[in-house]
């Protein structure tokens, strides 16, 4: 299975050296380090590795819910090909922000004199004005290329820093105890590392 991170990260971000660990050990602790980041955030195995350069755009269906952000699970920039809801309902302008897509209020005439009909606004301006945002419970077709381009930059660190712990901490020798009782009390994994997983926990959430 692929890892987030290669050997060559982990020794390049070790402020103490590793010792004598090959470079073939190193990249089995980066695979159980991504494995275990993988388990922290609770996503399926290697969710985070990039998809492959020849990977078709698919077609997935969502449901709006009356809000302006219609959530998205990641896709590859620049790959959205389509976004259409069922026939009867009037196209929608949107805006690809971080996490999905941005209804986009079409604009309306800011004369609405009654005596110059050129300045009335469309029928269909009024239409989506008359969504409260993506309409709820309406299915929306959406064409990408999903998954990553690249692993995300905080689960690459994410994972350098589990790595470096299972480095550091797989030798008992190594382990040096923290409190006056000579138990070893670290964290299962890294502070950092623990808060980007539970942020795409969350967001994994939406979607499963």
């Amino acid at each position: 299975m692929p890892a987030y991170c290669t050997a060559s990260d982990i020794t390049s971000q070790a402020f103490e050296s590793l010792g004598d660990v090959e470079p073939e050990v190193l990249g089995k602790v980066a695979e159980a380090a991504s494995r275990i980041f993988d388990r922290a955030a609770q996503v399926p195995s290697e969710y985070f590795k990039p998809a492959e350069d020849a990977s078709p755009a698919v077609e997935k269906i969502f449901y709006g819910e009356g809000a302006d952000l219609l959530r998205l699970p990641p896709y590859v920039a620049g790959s959205l090909t389509e976004v259409s809801l069922p026939d009867g309902y009037v196209p929608v302008e949107y805006v690809e922000v971080e996490g999905g897509l941005m209804f986009a209020y079409a604009p309306v005439s800011t004369s609405l004199s009654l005596l110059d009909p050129t300045n009335w606004p469309a029928r269909s301006e009024w239409q989506n004005r008359r969504y409260a945002g993506w309409p709820a419970g309406v299915a929306i077709y959406v064409t990408a290329r999903w998954g990553f381009a690249a692993t995300p930059a905080d689960v690459w660190q994410a994972t350098v820093q589990i790595a470096l712990q299972l480095a550091r901490t797989s030798d008992p020798a190594t382990v040096k105890a923290s409190d006056i009782d000579n138990r070893v009390t670290r964290e299962p994994l890294p502070p950092t590392a623990r808060e980007v997983a539970d942020y795409w926990k969350a967001r994994a959430l939406l979607f499963n």
